[in-house]
């Protein structure tokens, strides 16, 4: 430690990094709404350059987007809770299945609200 200093700061930046993403996480358990929970797991899946990636009429999307099991597991939820928010996304066209490797997602503004608890599904 006293010899190499960028090492011990290299290992405090992934450390504080993880301490981060843990926090967000429980923060996220907490939320008494299952249908929050899920909006706001899949707001911090969105790819980080979706909302301003400078090519016009591009979605946002979520890359390899984890099965509706892997996302339940998640959120401590069970599968068909999670496939239910699902569907009403799909129904009022928040989120839209672009195969399998894709979930686009159509309405930024409403998955926001969602995911802040200022609109219900």
């Amino acid at each position: 430690m006293l010899r190499d200093a960028s090492v011990v700061n290299m290992l405090g930046r992934k450390l504080a990094a993880r301490v981060r993403q843990m926090t967000e996480q429980r923060t996220l358990l907490g939320l008494p709404n299952v249908s929050q929970r899920v909006c706001c797991q899949l707001w911090s899946l969105v790819d980080d350059g979706a909302e301003g990636n400078g090519i016009p009429h591009k979605l946002p999307a979520i890359s390899n987007p984890p099965t509706h099991q892997e996302i339940a597991i998640m959120l401590n939820v069970s599968r068909e809770t999670v496939t239910r928010v699902f569907q009403k996304l799909q129904n009022q066209k928040v989120v839209q299945r672009a195969g399998p490797a894709s979930l686009l997602i159509t309405d930024m503004t409403a998955l926001k609200q969602l995911a802040e608890g200022s609109k219900e599904l």
